[in-house]
């Protein structure tokens, strides 16, 4: 690495929140934040626009009454100014609602919501959304049980489909959506249409389609690797350590408040940090640790 691309990888932007920061999402310059409980606020989600240096404050329509079994963000993420967030809250029955808003429509619209056990997996799903070069195709994708919906940048609906079983993990990329199902299939979809199917026994709850043929997918405590090049590779994970898979090269591994950054092929950590939420999108690296959320390159844009 010359000494140009080494400075541009390391440069990183930082900035504080007010609350501590349970989720993060980011989308080419954009980069959704949710903030947990603070002494004046809850459950908030802002837009940090790095190129301009600004935070957007969106509205927050759920309740901060505290519930038997927690309320909270459960996750978030972003397609251009457009960010989508699952919350939930409830004591022996756990309600969940999707909500999105953007940094010009900042009160926010409840997109779909439903019921579950406490301790049962959330009803609805997100996946990561996706920045199109071009930007005419910027895409949010998320399921309520069996039914995706890929809603775009602009608030309409690009497409549903409705797959086989319901839907465990999601992930964008342009021109093409990635489906895990419970059991235990992967699917591939371009233009609302199965282009790909990957088989398994166990689902996924992470999965990111990096081009070139790989996928990537946490299945239990297996991160499993499918290029079409070298096959299938398998490495076990520690209890409790859980991938976030998207876009690009890398894995993310979050394990008791770290974050390492690993190449899909193996290898060495690129990064290994303190934090407890992260997220991945091409080149781009975006962490948070307390209140601080950081965003940099792995490598030259």
């Amino acid at each position: 690495m010359s000494t140009v691309v080494a400075a541009i990888a390391a440069a990183a932007v930082s900035i504080l929140f007010p609350a501590p920061v349970v989720a993060v999402a980011s989308d080419g310059p954009y980069v959704a934040v949710a903030e947990g409980r603070s002494a004046r606020d809850c459950d908030r989600v802002s837009i940090w626009i790095t190129s301009l240096h600004r935070v957007v404050k969106l509205g927050r329509t759920t309740s901060c009454e505290t519930t038997s079994t927690g309320s909270g963000i459960a996750g978030v993420t972003i397609a251009r100014d457009r960010a989508l967030w699952l919350h939930y809250a409830g004591g022996n029955i756990r309600e969940w609602s999707l909500w999105t808003a953007t940094t010009t429509s900042r009160t926010p619209r409840r997109l779909a919501f439903a019921t579950s056990d406490p301790d049962a997996p959330a009803p609805i799903v997100i996946g990561g959304g996706d920045l199109d070069r071009r930007g005419d195709q910027d895409v949010l994708p998320y399921a309520v049980g069996r039914t995706v919906v890929v809603l775009t940048a602009k608030g309409s609906r690009s497409f549903t489909w409705v797959a086989p079983a319901p839907v465990t993990a999601l992930d964008s990329e342009p021109g093409l959506l990635t489906v895990a199902v419970e059991d235990g299939r992967i699917f591939v979809l371009a233009d609302g249409h199965v282009v790909r199917t990957y088989s398994g026994t166990t689902a996924a709850t992470s999965v990111g389609f990096a081009g070139n043929g790989i996928l990537a997918a946490q299945r239990g405590r297996t991160l499993e690797v499918v290029s079409s090049d070298t096959g299938t590779q398998r490495t076990s994970l520690r209890v409790g350590e859980r991938a976030v898979l998207g876009s690009g090269c890398c894995a993310l591994l979050l394990y008791r408040a770290r974050i390492q950054v690993r190449r899909l092929g193996g290898g060495a950590p690129v990064v290994n940090v303190a934090g407890t939420a992260a997220a991945i999108d091409y080149h781009r690296f975006t962490y948070a640790s307390g209140r601080r959320v950081t965003t940099r390159f792995l490598f030259a844009p």
